[in-house]
């Protein structure tokens, strides 16, 4: 029986041939893209269509490429493009040995050839004859002339073989141009933006595995991450109205996050995203910086705080200490919109009782000790749970 991926109705097959670069995906979620453009993505691939997608740097435009490319075990390949890619290296060239000449196959001509997924990442920073070279296996004729291959090769496309192409904004980033009209036609266009706050928030919890309500623990603070998703929109807000040319995208957010594990939190912010601004703008965003975060305030310091608010809870609900050495014996998953998971470990409903009584909304982790939970359990969205499954 033929194994399908499908979204909101579109069918995909999955690939059945061994996929040799299929990519590693784990952090994503495929609620942080627009369901309309995800939808869209998956009809123009069925379609075999090529895909341009458009929008601000580290939006999730690659990431939601392999993802795809994972779900329906595809290879993926990946080419950055800029101003010293030459055809050479996109098409291929001939080479020479003691035994004469021979020759060697580039990116495009391979992905063609065995039926690979490929993204041309920043295409609006290549040279105009890889454009040129493009323009042929965009037409409808879908073929690609090997010229300085000695037999002149007609290569036709592998049937899995897809084109995928990345570009943010021409206007925003120096070094990038408009792609011509002519260019654009040829592609079925995707745009991007940063994600909505809550799913902005759940991917960078993803990425890091820190606890969406760390930082709140009873009534007292504003989560970590929280805040750190609003500094990022008020930074975007600003670069919009043209009061910055700073921006904060998902990435830095990842970054700073991660940084923040062994510095404190305006130190990490310093390196992951401060340090890149201009220098007359450095002031300006540490200035919104200031304003959320105090001074020497680190994950670290929270997680201390969490522990100690959970042993708290636990004494005052005279509930027996954790075994810190258990290991979960199950795992339900929260049918939710959107989706959330919760974890079940020999400590039994008390762990779920301290669960409902947190102030986030999501556990965006694998399977874990019991005392992971304890730090990382977020409370169940009181109302919008709909059914109950059990996985392994």
């Amino acid at each position: 029986m033929e194994k399908v991926f499908q979204f909101k109705g579109v069918s995909y097959p999955v690939n059945t041939e061994p996929a040799e670069f299929l990519p590693d995906v784990t952090n994503f979620l495929d609620g942080s893209l627009d369901e309309d453009n995800l939808k869209g993505m998956v009809a123009s691939i069925k379609m075999n269509r090529p895909l341009l997608l458009v929008g601000p740097t580290g939006s999730g435009k690659t990431a939601t490429v392999r993802w795809l490319a994972r779900e329906t075990n595809n290879s993926y390949r990946r080419i950055q493009l800029n101003g010293s890619t030459t055809v050479d290296d996109f098409v291929g060239r001939t080479l020479l040995d003691p035994n004469g000449t021979y020759w060697v196959d580039g990116i495009l001509t391979d992905a063609m050839r065995k039926g690979h997924w490929l993204l041309l990442d920043e295409i609006n920073a290549a040279l105009p004859e890889i454009l040129f070279v493009l323009n042929s296996i965009l037409d409808d004729d879908r073929c690609l002339i090997l010229a300085d291959k000695e037999d002149r090769e007609v290569l036709k496309p592998h049937p899995n073989f897809r084109l995928f192409a990345a570009m943010n904004p021409w206007q925003d980033y120096a070094g990038t141009k408009e792609l011509n009209r002519a260019q654009m036609d040829r592609f079925m266009v995707v745009e991007y933006t940063y994600p909505e706050n809550i799913f902005e928030q759940r991917i960078v919890a993803k990425h890091s595995g820190i606890l969406l309500s760390l930082g709140k623990d009873g009534t007292k603070g504003r989560p970590v991450i929280e805040r750190m998703v609003e500094f990022a929109n008020i930074i975007r807000k600003k670069n919009k109205d043209g009061e910055l040319t700073a921006i904060c995208s998902t990435r830095q957010l990842i970054q700073w996050v991660q940084l923040g594990e062994y510095l404190d939190i305006k130190h990490a912010a310093k390196l992951s995203i401060i340090n890149k601004c201009d220098d007359d703008e450095k002031e300006k965003v540490s200035d919104e910086l200031n304003k959320l975060f105090r001074n020497g305030e680190s994950i670290a310091k929270h997680k201390k705080n969490r522990i100690a608010f959970l042993k708290a809870e636990q004494k005052k609900n005279n509930a027996p200490p954790p075994n810190m050495n258990d290991k979960p014996t199950a795992v339900s998953k929260v049918v939710n919109d959107p989706p959330v998971k919760t974890y079940t470990s020999s400590y039994g409903p008390r762990v779920n009782d301290l669960i409902s009584g947190m102030d986030s909304n999501i556990i965006i982790d694998d399977p874990m000790p019991v005392d992971a939970d304890f730090i990382k359990a977020t409370k169940i969205a009181q109302g919008k749970i709909t059914s109950t499954v059990t996985i392994n």
